[in-house]
């Protein structure tokens, strides 16, 4: 089990999504350290469109699911946050987590 968790963003899924070197060179630097990948659910969301291909590269993260503490700390940001959307707020407050060590990418 890892200890550390890194969060994803939809860039870094459109980057496997397009084959990008860059992207999959993350990816399999994070497996090799046994990193937790995560993907919150609201991101999933704005990113998912069903294909066989998202199917294939969502196996690669555990998808974090919404909660209520999630939710509040993510509106809480958009109130100090002028111009940032709900998405980027839940992935933002999910990559804070106190409760787990997580990392944005």
């Amino acid at each position: 089990m890892s200890l550390l968790n890194v969060t994803i963003d939809s860039g870094f899924l459109i980057g496997l999504e397009k084959n990008k070197r860059e992207a999959h060179a993350l990816l399999l630097a994070a497996r090799a350290r046994e990193l937790q990948l995560t993907v919150p659910v609201a991101m999933l969301a704005e990113w998912w469109r069903g294909s066989a291909w998202h199917k294939e590269i969502l196996r690669a993260f555990k998808v974090d699911p919404m909660s209520e503490r999630l939710a509040k700390a993510a509106g809480e940001a958009m109130a100090v946050v002028v111009g940032a959307t709900v998405v980027d707020a839940i992935v933002m407050a999910s990559a804070a987590d106190p409760w787990g060590r997580r990392l944005h990418v």
